[in-house]
């Protein structure tokens, strides 16, 4: 039953930006993904600190 919620989520999800883009410019939409990119890299370093234990690199 949650995981129908989560799939519903994300179709609007996904439409909302699929209108978002229509009305952007190639350039807009570029820089778009580049913003958001950025923002999934930061999160998913984030997470690999916390599963680390703060390790880096070589270190892990």
């Amino acid at each position: 039953m949650r995981s129908f919620k989560v799939l519903d989520w994300l179709r609007e999800t996904r439409d909302q930006i699929s209108e978002e883009l229509e009305e952007l410019s190639d350039e807009e939409q570029l820089s778009y993904f580049e913003e958001k990119s950025g923002l999934f890299q930061k999160q998913y370093d984030k997470n690999l600190l916390k599963k680390t234990g703060g390790k880096r690199g070589k270190d892990i």
